[in-house]
């Protein structure tokens, strides 16, 4: 995707979800691109734009939700969204682990802040010292907003980086269970702290291709097999998208209904409907 085409969706997208004065984000997006590789059969940036586009229509289609949240939370979630793969490699946090070696780190192609004093990784690694990917697009994602001088809610932008790691689903999903009960009552009307939502939209969006059409969502599927090298059959691949799906899109889609986002019937109806052309394949 080239720069021209990227910056003019990411600023759309930006200006859609009520960030002020977007012009000033220009060189920060325009940065970001330079640190996803087109090479990367499937974190790249058609992946990453899939994944703004999916957050902020979520996010846009409730009303409530969107009036509560202030700048400073609209910047760090769209951004969030926008970063959650910065600079990957195309391995995942497994390989990494069995093959230790060095992250890929194109600090080539941009100018680094010159004082780096205060950029931390701890903050991701107190929850979680296998999320080798999580950690670097963190790190990458502070240098990058250090050099911008962007101000942003850093526990916000921690937990939307940290809980994109698939391995953390069960952690995030008892975290978010407990943030809807409160001392032992279920609330009338079932609610979660805002940042605990945004965290679940930002996990719905990464995963959630299943929740676009056919084409979009199969091309995803073929794109993500080919990144990680894997050999299927037809029938195989059916059966283990339907297993991924059924165990983590499907358990995040259910937060929704519970919290009564609106777009919760239309994702739902096309989640359905690409699941069934799966199972017509088995």
């Amino acid at each position: 995707m080239n720069i021209s085409v990227w910056t003019t969706l990411c600023y759309n997208l930006f200006h859609e979800v009520g960030i002020k004065d977007v012009d000033n984000f220009i060189p920060f997006i325009q940065d970001v691109h330079s640190l996803y590789n087109e090479t990367v059969k499937f974190h790249n940036h058609q992946h990453v734009i899939q994944v703004l586009k999916l957050g902020i229509s979520i996010l846009v289609s409730n009303k409530k939700l969107l009036r509560k949240l202030t700048q400073s939370q609209l910047i760090t979630y769209s951004i969030g969204l926008l970063c959650h793969d910065l600079d990957h490699i195309g391995i995942n946090n497994q390989e990494i682990e069995s093959n230790p070696f060095e992250l890929s780190n194109c600090t080539a192609n941009i100018e680094l802040p010159d004082d780096m004093s205060d950029i931390s990784d701890s903050d991701i690694s107190s929850i979680s010292t296998t999320s080798y990917n999580e950690m670097h697009h963190m790190h990458m994602t502070k240098l990058l907003l250090k050099k911008h001088r962007i101000e942003y809610d850093k526990d916000l932008l921690r937990k939307m980086i940290i809980y994109t790691d698939i391995t953390l689903q069960e952690q995030f999903i008892e975290n978010f269970n407990k943030s809807l009960y409160k001392k032992g009552i279920i609330f009338k009307r079932l609610k979660a702290p805002v940042d605990m939502q945004l965290v679940l939209l930002t996990k719905i969006a990464d995963i959630g291709h299943i929740l676009q059409s056919w084409n979009v969502h199969e091309q995803q599927v073929y794109n993500f097999m080919c990144e990680r090298k894997l050999m299927l059959t037809s029938k195989e691949l059916a059966n283990d998208t339907i297993h991924f799906n059924t165990i983590y899109t499907y358990s995040l889609l259910t937060f929704l209904k519970l919290l009564r986002f609106k777009i919760y019937k239309s994702l739902i109806n096309t989640y359905e409907t690409n699941m069934l052309i799966w199972k017509n394949k088995m």
